[in-house]
């Protein structure tokens, strides 16, 4: 997880990016987030994406949903 997503709900990213979450490696273990999960620094988020907008989810997770100003 990038540094303009820690501390804000996993259901920001999802909205923001259309990915959807297919799992969260934090601290070294799995889980399975929930919407309300709140993304923590050093977290690992799995997404599924379809082809079509993988760009796109790429640069909202990299910069934020408004180009740095999530």
């Amino acid at each position: 997880v990038t540094e303009v997503w820690v501390g804000r709900k996993l259901a920001e990213l999802e909205s923001a990016s259309g990915a959807r979450a297919a799992w969260l490696v934090r601290f070294g273990e799995a889980q399975l987030p929930s919407p309300s999960t709140v993304l923590q620094d050093g977290d690992h988020l799995v997404v599924a994406v379809t082809d079509a907008i993988a760009s796109r989810v790429h640069d909202i997770v990299e910069r934020g949903a408004e180009g740095g100003h999530a």
